[in-house]
């Protein structure tokens, strides 16, 4: 994108936006218990004084959070999407010689697989324990 596509108020709303639902979500989520600083805070620690985290571009989510069955189940979903995603976008490059296209069990075919797979990758997903 560059800047003929957007004006300077949609980079400004969506910013504003983005750190609005962080915030709302970052307070729904957080437990108090844990520890840790204020939305935004990166003060030290006031019983040493050094920082709070020995690497500060590294996030610090604890194995059991919330986050990773998330991630989880968002790549999932994008799994279950791409093989459809990927198909149609083979037949939209309109070819003229692909074989299936003359023949009368060439759609359905093609829908069958997808169908197929993506089943088979629900089925997989499922077991797992991401959806």
């Amino acid at each position: 994108m560059t800047s003929k596509q957007h004006y300077a108020s949609d980079a400004f709303v969506g910013s504003a936006l983005g750190w609005y639902f962080g915030r709302q979500i970052y307070r729904a989520r957080h437990d108090p218990g844990l520890g840790g600083t204020a939305w935004g805070s990166s003060a030290p620690n006031s019983e040493t004084g050094e920082p709070r985290r020995k690497t500060p571009a590294s996030p610090d989510v604890p194995l059991d959070s919330w986050v990773y069955p998330a991630i989880e189940r968002l790549a999932a979903y994008a799994a279950l999407v791409a093989v459809p995603t990927m198909i149609v976008g083979i037949y939209g490059m309109n070819f003229e010689h692909m074989p299936e296209l003359k023949w009368s069990f060439g759609y359905p075919l093609v829908m069958a697989v997808m169908v197929a797979i993506d089943g088979y990758l629900f089925y997989r997903f499922r077991r797992a324990g991401w959806l």
